[in-house]
């Protein structure tokens, strides 16, 4: 896996910008931005949300491969971190119902190694229902047992106090997380595809809605900070 250039929380633009070259070198005007309110838009929010997802999923992955080896406890809690994550980001990108514009698994079918991803799509789908959603899971093993023993030698066998039993797989297999990093990244290669070819169309549908209606849309204030917990992503 290499690289992918960061591209967190920069604002992406569908069509080219005015330059100062089109005002004869003075700078232009302030353009504001008004968040768009058609069908059109919301496919191709939905899309780039995708996007991000899928980058998360790959960028998430491949920071497992630059974990210290030498610090086992710290590499295991981190890696369980990372692979959750990424599982619960990658299935989120599929889903059934809800209103948000997802991939489904003929896109999986349509990735280079067609059937082959498409079984181990479903593979990581069951794993995420299963065993990650759920607090009691196949992964996870938390037990209380009873001690049965002698105190001393000459005792009888006897209740001699208890025990908590837990255990969990902490870690995924590096081949497996590879496996998923190249599928996700197969996966967003198709939905940058797909919102490229729906941008002549975003932009003619705020075209279409003339001027006046844009301006009354919300106007978009571009900045950086932490997300609202409390505001559900649309």
């Amino acid at each position: 896996m290499s690289k992918r250039e960061d591209s967190y929380l920069e604002p992406h633009v569908l069509r080219p910008t005015i330059t100062s070259a089109d005002y004869n070198g003075e700078p232009p005007p302030p353009q504001l931005v008004y968040e768009m309110q058609t069908p059109e838009a919301k496919q191709a929010a939905d899309l780039l949300a995708v996007q991000r997802d899928l980058e998360f999923v790959w960028e998430s992955l491949d920071m497992v491969q630059d974990l210290p080896r030498d610090r086992r406890d710290f590499t295991l809690v981190v890696t369980r971190a990372l692979w959750t994550a990424a599982l619960i980001t990658y299935a989120r990108c599929f889903g059934k119902g809800g209103k948000r514009t997802k991939l489904t698994e003929d896109d999986v079918l349509r990735t280079p190694n067609g059937e082959q991803s498409l079984r181990f799509h479903r593979d990581m789908i069951k794993i995420r229902d299963k065993h990650i959603a759920h607090s009691v899971n196949g992964m996870e093993t938390i037990k209380i047992g009873a001690m049965v023993g002698r105190l001393r030698p000459t005792d009888d066998e006897d209740v001699t106090g208890m025990a908590a039993i837990y255990s969990i797989e902490t870690a995924v297999n590096d081949e497996t997380m590879a496996k998923l990093a190249d599928l996700a990244n197969e996966l967003l290669n198709t939905a940058m595809a797909r919102a490229e070819e729906m941008a002549p169309a975003v932009y003619e549908s705020a075209r279409a809605a003339g001027v006046d209606v844009v301006k009354t849309w919300p106007e978009v204030i571009y900045q950086r900070g932490p997300v609202d917990p409390g505001v559900p992503r649309s």
